[in-house]
């Protein structure tokens, strides 16, 4: 650090008179053994508190949006054939600080030397541990390309959107103009006082360009990892990282080395808990989402755990941890897996075309973003983009609404990929099996329930309302339904359907055996409405609740009058003494209006009347809201007489009640029971309602 000029030490005298803010910061030694470069570092901890105040605290943070978008580096990386890879050297420790901080950064060190006085020594340039390193040294690469845009454009575009703290991403079309772009990339920072360490390119890695440069040896650096991202420069292929150590930590690192397949599953612990497991889960980074389907395992039984309610260090049970030693199994090998990393083929012609399908089931929701080329020999070249799935919640949504989540996600792909990419898409199409969702989609978004419609508010925003890139196809060539339910790895081949996309996508697009949704928009808004209804009705209903708890009433008119003092109190009125010459007849009408109306809520068919099982009473609303037997009105009431009979649920107990009382208006049979019963109310089942009420009496 001082041969860098990173630190200095300061004299006596220096550290005597300066008058200005001073403090001293402690410092640490950290391995990393997976560093090649760096397997020891220092680190000054900026956060520790002196007489209740650290450095950091008396820092700003700065801006978050100094940082690039990791994922949309990712992307930019794997656009083209040939993919570079830099490193800034030293980085935070190439930016100069003023004096005034620099005393702020004040530390002792006496050269592992425990017999003697400590020398002080100042910081002279940005510290890591320092609240805002992260928004200086972004900031300083940003100037950077500032200053040298008029000589240096691409490398000016390269700094502002291809580096990632200290890292520099891209791809570009051939290794010479990757190779050139890193040299100049390195002269524009070496002018500001940045050095790169060295340079890998696809298929091999670039020769040395400075002295501080170390050589590239091909075989000693078979793999580099790309912002957390496996690598293999040589076949121009990546990986997922993942390792498993069943083994204690000392001081943040396990007693043991990371186990291999050989010694899978018998160095498996016998007692497997939620903690121990959920370790091995988090290994597994993967931000583009290649895996998806086979992560997805993971998350379903970690659900199992919470099902369970098990605690964090309480053993899963027997058939549990089975299913986790077969994906243990199957996880020891997931870096073995590799995948192509380029996007666009050499022989490409044309703009490229952008699929994404989206579904939901049961267990998950998610989509999976695809991307076509046609070939100069007329064929067509298909790859996997990214994908993300996500679990269904605890709370338990129904398959529409599970898939409309998907499409959601579908949407927010698609503003993600057009955004990072810097491809010029030919065209874009989603692709969804769910013809209730895109009768949704073609609907308006008011006409649902608060969780329809939020979600379809926000996919024809999107759109203004353009839905002509939505499609329907098949469950069977729906990409995305793979992402819905777990996979083993031998499903997620380099081979498979997931990674090269369903054999459609291979023929001409109008041969595709997909419908479009214009098919949809021309159906009234009513009639599509009724269609979402089928599915989420019964939800909606469970979700709101019942007005009031009936089975506590024994008698219909209990209800009725109990809840018409509710509305005479809100009206004005009081419950004082109990009196009920306030309550007037407008109020009890209201109040049985009310009740009707909450009981109603309970048949999800009763909308669908036109398809439902109440088609044949042919029910309609009245001018109360209420839902009334149209037909029985209409033929047996010719003459318009206000006589009404109201549709109740068979299985409801203010339904029951009401037939009890009719029963005692005379305690009569079965029949009579019925016929008063129907004279202001209508039943399905209503002689069997009839039968129990004179059999309990």
């Amino acid at each position: 650090m001082v041969e860098r000029n990173v630190a200095r030490k300061l004299t006596e005298e220096e550290a005597n008179s300066w008058t200005g803010p001073k403090f001293y910061i402690s410092h640490l030694a950290v391995n990393n053994p997976k560093s090649e470069t760096t397997p020891v570092r220092i680190v000054f901890n900026s956060s520790q508190s002196y007489k209740g105040i650290s450095l950091n605290s008396a820092l700003g943070k700065g801006p978050d949006a100094y940082l690039n978008s990791l994922l949309g580096i990712l992307l930019r990386w794997r656009e083209d054939n040939t993919a570079f890879v830099g490193d800034i050297r030293k980085m935070f420790n190439s930016i100069y600080i003023e004096e005034l901080e620099q005393h702020c950064h004040r530390f002792l060190w006496r050269n592992l030397d425990s017999n003697r006085d400590p020398d002080v020594y100042i910081i002279q340039r940005v510290n890591m541990g320092d609240k805002p390193a992260g928004a200086i040294s972004s900031e300083a690469i940003y100037k950077t390309a500032t200053l040298f845009e008029n000589d240096y454009p691409q490398v000016a575009e390269l700094l502002r959107h291809a580096t990632y703290v200290d890292d520099i991403v891209d791809s570009t079309s051939s290794k010479e103009s990757a190779i050139g772009l890193a040299k100049d990339t390195e002269e524009v920072l070496s002018k500001v006082g940045f050095r790169v360490k060295g340079w890998q390119v696809s298929g091999k890695a670039a020769p040395r360009t400075t002295a501080d440069t170390p050589p590239a040896d091909e075989k000693e650096r078979h793999t580099t990892r790309v912002l957390g991202v496996v690598w293999h420069p040589k076949e121009d292929e990546i990986s997922i990282s993942s390792n498993l150590n069943f083994s204690s930590k000392k001081r943040g690192k396990h007693t043991e080395e990371n186990l291999t397949a050989e010694k899978i599953p018998a160095a498996i612990p016998l007692k497997l808990t939620r903690r121990i497991v959920l370790e091995q889960v988090m290994k597994v980074y993967d931000p583009l989402g290649l895996v998806s389907p086979f992560t997805l395992q993971a998350k379903c039984m970690l659900r199992d755990t919470w099902t369970l309610g098990l605690k964090w260090d309480e053993p899963i049970p027997d058939e549990l941890r089975t299913n986790w030693v077969s994906y243990f199994e199957q996880l020891i090998h997931l870096p073995d897996m590799t995948f192509k990393r380029y996007l666009k083929p050499s022989n490409a012609i044309g703009q490229p075309l952008l699929v994404i399908f989206s579904d939901g089931s049961e267990i998950a929701y998610g989509f999976a973003a695809y991307i076509r080329w046609k070939l100069a020999d007329g064929s067509y070249f298909v790859r996997l983009i990214c994908s993300k799935s996500r679990i269904a919640p605890m709370k338990k949504l129904s398959v529409p609404q599970m898939e409309l989540n998907g499409a959601v996600m579908s949407k927010r792909a698609r503003q993600l990929l057009e955004r990072e990419l810097r491809f010029s898409f030919e065209k874009v199409v989603h692709l969804i099996d769910s013809e209730t969702v895109l009768h949704m989609l073609n609907g308006i978004s008011t006409r649902f329930n608060m969780y329809e419609g939020v979600r379809l508010g926000e996919i024809q925003a999107a759109t203004q309302g353009n839905m002509s890139s939505w499609f329907w196809v098949s469950g069977k060539e729906n990409a995305a339904d793979i992402l819905t339910r777990p996979k083993s790895l031998a499903e997620l081949t380099t081979n498979s359907e997931w990674w090269k996309g369903p054999y459609f996508l291979y023929t001409d697009e109008d041969t595709w055996n997909i419908r479009s949704t214009q098919s949809y928009a021309n159906i009234n808004s009513t009639q599509s409405d009724r269609v979402v209804l089928t599915t989420t009705a019964k939800e909606a209903a469970k979700e709101s609740g019942p007005l009031i708890e009936y089975t506590r009433f024994s008698k219909a008119r209990k209800v009725v009058w109990t809840l018409a003092r509710v509305l005479g109190a809100l009206r004005g009125k009081s419950f004082k003494g109990g009196q009920t010459q306030y309550i007037t007849t407008d109020i009890l009408h209201q109040a049985k209006d009310v009740i009707t109306k909450n009981v109603q809520s309970t048949m999800y068919d009763l909308k669908l009347s036109a398809k439902g099982k109440y088609k044949r009473l042919q029910p309609k609303l009245n001018s109360h809201g209420t839902w009334v037997v149209g037909r029985r009105w209409t033929v047996h009431n010719p003459f318009g007489l206000p006589h009404q009979q109201y549709l109740l649920p068979s299985d409801h107990w203010y339904t029951m009640l009401v037939m009890k009382e009719a029963h005692e208006a005379g305690h009569r049979g079965r029949d009579a029971t019925l016929a008063q019963f129907r004279e202001r109310h209508w039943t399905p089942h209503g002689s069997k309602l009839a039968r129990k009420a004179k059999n309990d009496c």
